[in-house]
């Protein structure tokens, strides 16, 4: 399927249809599967999700799926073998793929005198694969994703039609070697990558959607994408829903105005230098907060934040908080001397307990370590250090505006803090988005910082 602007248009209207003479569903397992087959049609939804439709005439046992999900026992992980795989074949012979179709007995309508059935089932990811011809394309490789929703970039180039520049609409820059151009239109992006040293692995794709990502923040959603590599070309399409509300993270990474291209571009080229593979650590804290973000509650966003930092110090930077060399020999000391105290168990237990912790890395010295080499602020840390408390404690946050806004002091410059940590650990070089700050000003990353420093919040 190539993305002519009629194809593009369609697929943004969610209007897609793919009719498919023969249409296959196999039950994933090696032990006498389950098979439907027959024509249908592969139905681009209102609401974005993509549906197959599939005419079932055969002898196959009419009450084989709802056997199968009665073998289902609740509260465990569902194995493969409850899923199908699909191969469709459309009117013009292309071959149409999909795995992990959940096909379940309430999607069908039978007729057990005939055996006709027709199954409407839900597709997530629709994978279509051609073969080049012999030495078409070279070494070198292809890239290109269309995302949905309106979306500011920092555009350094035109857009030109017909050879005429028609407008300042396209961020273009390097990244790990290849040329990258990210194309904002009226409701859409357009990511185009082109690599002619051929250096872009399968991880490249995911790994540039995560910088992008947290760049925007928000969850850039791959509607329709084309590889070519290696002789062939993969064009997959998926299922997204545009109905939903989405609640951005506050991002660090200023992405706007053309005077900040240079620092994006650095931003997207850092992380993918130092996360060489996809769903990082990292990222994955990252998204953590932002599935936090998407609900309103202050409280909820608080708690996800504070553990995501605890858990990025502990994994980056847990060197930071090893104990003094003096601590360590001093709680070993006051064990022994617990140990002959003539005490109750339980309270030489409790205090055992308590020494062995101190002797342990721990993330809140970590931080103050790294406040001291001046990588944070310390009144950064000093905000952590209560907003966890508080969030870990289940304190209730009050309804008055003035105690609302020393929260959300308090939350700003935690999420500071968490961008902070990554731009520090991917060497991050440029302009920065300093959340902690009255007025979240734009500063060189790494530089003192300027402007009034947010209310520091009395402990409570």
């Amino acid at each position: 399927m190539d993305l002519t602007d009629e194809n593009l248009r369609v697929l943004l209207d969610n209007k897609l249809v793919i009719d498919c003479p023969k249409i296959k569903l196999i039950q994933q397992t090696d032990n006498d599967p389950l098979i439907y087959s027959g024509p249908g049609s592969i139905i681009q939804q209102p609401d974005g999700n993509l549906q197959l439709k599939l005419y079932h005439v055969g002898s196959e046992n009419p009450f084989g799926l709802l056997e199968r999900e009665l073998c289902i026992e609740p509260g465990l992980i569902i194995g493969r073998e409850y899923f199908f795989s699909m191969e469709a074949e459309d009117i013009k012979g292309g071959v149409w793929t999909s795995e992990y179709l959940g096909v379940r007995n309430a999607d069908g309508v039978s007729n057990l005198r005939t055996g006709a059935a027709v199954y409407n089932v839900k597709i997530n990811s629709l994978s279509f694969i051609e073969k080049l011809h012999e030495g078409q394309g070279g070494n070198s490789k292809y890239l290109l994703m269309v995302l949905p929703g309106k979306q500011a970039i920092p555009c350094n180039r035109y857009e030109e039609i017909s050879g005429v520049k028609h407008s300042l609409n396209t961020s273009a820059f390097k990244a790990l070697g290849a040329d990258v151009s990210i194309k904002s239109k009226e409701s859409y992006l357009v990511v185009e990558v082109n690599d002619e040293g051929g250096v872009m692995d399968e991880s490249f794709q995911p790994r540039l959607l995560e910088a992008l990502n947290i760049a925007f923040g928000r969850s850039c959603q791959v509607l329709y994408s084309l590889y070519v590599a290696e002789g062939q070309r993969t064009v997959v399409l998926k299922s997204v829903l545009r109905s939903t509300q989405e609640s951005r993270v506050e991002s660090a990474v200023p992405h706007i105005h053309p005077n900040h291209q240079e620092s994006f571009a650095n931003f997207i080229s850092m992380y993918m230098v130092r996360f060489r593979s996809c769903h990082d650590v990292f990222y994955g804290y990252w998204h953590k907060i932002y599935s936090a973000w998407q609900s309103a509650n202050l409280e909820i966003h608080s708690l996800a934040l504070c553990t995501c930092i605890e858990g990025i110090t502990k994994h980056y930077f847990s060197s930071y908080g090893t104990p003094e060399e003096g601590l360590v020999k001093e709680a070993d000391n006051a064990k022994e001397a617990i140990k002959q105290a003539k005490i109750g168990d339980k309270i030489k237990n409790r205090l055992l307990s308590n020494l062995g912790s101190v002797q342990k890395p721990n993330p809140k010295n970590a931080l103050y370590n790294l406040a001291k080499e001046q990588v944070l602020d310390k009144v950064m840390v000093d905000s952590w250090v209560k907003l966890r408390n508080k969030s870990a404690h289940a304190d209730k946050l009050g309804e008055h505006q003035e105690e609302i806004q020393k929260h959300l002091n308090h939350l700003w410059k935690c999420l500071s803090l968490f961008y902070i940590l990554l731009l520090s650990e991917i060497h991050f070089a440029g302009l920065f988005q300093d959340l902690s700050k009255t007025g979240w000003p734009i500063r060189n990353f790494g530089e003192p910082s300027e402007g009034a420093a947010l209310e520091k919040v009395e402990e409570n």
